[in-house]
């Protein structure tokens, strides 16, 4: 199995299922799934990188996916970044609910 730069997992035993490694997994299938244009998949992987989850937490990477995204009129994405733009990048959106309903 390679992986990209960006994309490390951790190397466990396969046999060892752990929330880590299931993660890591999906976030291979979500990079394959990604490089080939799907939107919501380019989503899924800015927000693993946002959160680290089994992948490092990069948010370069992260809004790198997000602008992906939002460029196909991804309407999460497009909140995920200008939420990224306005906090800064270590600001995830789970943190900024209740500020951002001032904007609704």
């Amino acid at each position: 199995m390679t992986t990209s730069k960006s994309l490390k997992c951790l190397r466990v035993p396969r046999r060892t299922l752990t929330a880590l490694n299931v993660n890591c997994l999906v976030a291979i299938r979500y990079r394959k799934a990604a490089n080939k244009g799907f939107a919501n998949a380019q989503f899924n992987l800015g927000v693993m990188h946002h959160k680290g989850e089994g992948v490092l937490q990069d948010s370069v990477e992260a809004e790198a996916w997000y602008r992906k995204a939002a460029t196909q009129s991804h309407a999460e994405a497009q909140f995920h970044l200008a939420v990224m733009h306005h906090h800064g990048p270590s600001v995830c959106c789970a943190c900024t609910t209740r500020s951002t309903q001032t904007y609704l």
